[in-house]
């Protein structure tokens, strides 16, 4: 089996924002003058945007909707992926290398697709990848296998040769349930489920370089 496309995920994984959405459920409650319980960002950090929102609304029994809570969200953070976000240490190098390799690279993501491609074009990556697929805009979340089975239909890609790169626990294990293999990227944010990441993903790497000595891909 050799791979012949890679959907990478962004946050966390090519782009060093996971500092942007940590806390970000307290933050949010903090700004309703309502005290969050201690564990609420350990709790959050498992789940999707959708679930923390939904989570937020019961466990706290707010007003607003999930969508509202969802643009609350996108209010606190858009900032800084149209000004200041970094990609991790080693994308700039890895994505020309794949290219080289004659690898289709696509992006999805749970982010709002007008701040990746700021974020990407500020970057200078914006040109690696033909499209770019959100969660918003497929109505669907990365914790439902159609996510990624969508991707896969639209792409004409076959599951056994398309790997999907993740630094989060629960969007592994989605994507291996649509029958996908899948690589880890480290991330700081997910160190706790480190260990569980790498007994989850059939690769796991802590430098996004290391990518390029998976054994699915075409030989440089």
């Amino acid at each position: 089996m050799t791979i012949s496309a890679i959907i990478f995920d962004l946050d966390g994984t090519l782009l060093d924002s996971m500092p942007v959405w940590n806390g970000l459920g307290c933050r949010f409650l903090q700004e309703r003058d309502i005290e969050p319980e201690a564990d609420l960002q350990d709790k959050l950090f498992s789940l999707s945007l959708q679930q923390g929102a939904e989570y937020l609304r019961q466990t706290y029994r707010l007003s607003e909707t999930p969508a509202q809570i969802l643009a609350g969200f996108d209010r606190m953070v858009q900032d800084s992926y149209l000004h200041r976000l970094p990609l991790k240490p080693g994308i700039s190098e890895l994505l020309p290398a794949l290219q080289n390799r004659r690898l289709t690279q696509l992006i999805a993501s749970a982010s709002q697709l007008s701040w990746i491609e700021a974020a990407l074009g500020r970057t200078g990556v914006r040109g690696y990848f033909p499209a770019i697929y959100t969660c918003p805009d497929m109505r669907l979340a990365k914790d439902d296998p159609r996510f990624f089975q969508a991707i896969l239909r639209e792409r004409g890609l076959s599951p056994d040769q398309t790997l999907v790169v993740e630094d989060a626990l629960y969007a592994i294990r989605t994507a291996r349930a649509a029958g996908l293999p899948t690589a880890a990227f480290f991330d700081a944010a997910s160190e706790t489920q480190w260990p569980q990441i790498c007994q989850t993903a059939d690769f796991a790497y802590r430098s996004p370089l290391e990518l390029l000595t998976c054994p699915l891909l075409p030989a440089a």
